[in-house]
């Protein structure tokens, strides 16, 4: 994924989560939590293909937001 694929993807996964996460039964959650860990992947990835230690603000944002969703 490019950095703008997964900035899209991760603003319409949260923001789906955020209305579907409380009405989804405990054996749909897996696919959820998977596809968060794809996106972790992808950033972690993009920005180590891209030669940076040090991750943007959104990165920021976005690890932060996806990690808290995985783990539920």
């Amino acid at each position: 994924m490019t950095s703008a694929e997964v900035a899209v993807d991760v603003v319409r996964f949260n923001n789906w989560l955020i209305a579907n996460y409380a009405s989804l039964p405990q054996e749909r959650l897996p696919g959820p939590r998977e596809h968060a860990y794809l996106l972790i992947d992808s950033i972690l990835k993009t920005r180590q293909a891209e030669g940076r230690t040090t991750p943007t603000e959104f990165e920021r944002f976005a690890l932060g937001t996806l990690v808290n969703w995985a783990t539920f």
